[in-house]
């Protein structure tokens, strides 16, 4: 009788449980839809099929933002190896701040993805220097590389050091997917020794 009567009282706290938060999700969604209401905007007819839109996501950042053309500067590394780094400046880059992007895997090959170009148009677009910083081996910057091994964990700290003498003002460092790796990586070997105009890094990796 015990167990029966501890049974009901559970399914009974269950039910209101349920209830309780249901009832917050439709009060949230009929907050939301009251929002959306009174805003003005509306897809233009030419966006309204889904097809359409995607093509127009891949499309549009190449016709909607400028493009500036890169400065390419080359690192010294270790090994007798350089590797690259392809820079946006502001016309007053002295007076900007910087993002430093390390790209993901996907990146290697070209040495450029899809998602670091996103960030460099948005990022030049809102008044800061790019600089895509290529890692060892990737895209057409192999052949600086001489060689691959442990030392290869040195290249992103040798060049945030290289890179800080470059600009004045604060630098970013936005690395995901393998560039998340490295990015923290880099941080973690330079410990103190990080440059004082490199106050925040910004990692997105898988189990990171």
């Amino acid at each position: 009788a015990a167990a029966d009567l501890v049974g009901k009282l559970a399914k009974k706290q269950l039910i209101r449980l349920w209830t309780m938060k249901n009832k917050t999700f439709l009060d949230k969604r009929k907050n939301i839809e009251s929002i959306l209401k009174k805003h003005s905007f509306r897809v233009p007819w030419y966006l309204q099929n889904s097809n359409i839109q995607i093509a127009a996501f891949f499309i549009s950042p190449y016709f909607m933002i400028p493009q500036p053309k890169n400065e390419r500067r080359y690192i010294d590394v270790a090994f007798d190896s350089k590797i690259a780094a392809d820079c946006w400046f502001q016309k007053d880059k002295d007076n900007c701040p910087t993002i430093i992007i390390l790209s993901g895997i996907e990146g290697v090959d070209e040495g450029k993805s899809r998602f670091s170009e996103g960030i460099r148009l948005k990022a030049y677009s809102q008044g800061y220097n790019v600089i895509l910083l290529h890692q060892r081996g990737s895209g057409d910057t192999i052949k600086l590389t001489k060689s691959i091994g442990d030392f290869f964990a040195e290249d992103v700290p040798t060049a945030l050091r290289t890179i800080s003498g470059w600009i004045k003002q604060p630098m970013y460092v936005v690395g995901y997917s393998l560039g998340g790796w490295s990015s923290l990586l880099a941080i973690g070997r330079m410990g103190k020794d990080i440059p004082a105009n490199l106050p925040r890094a910004l990692a997105w990796a898988d189990n990171a």
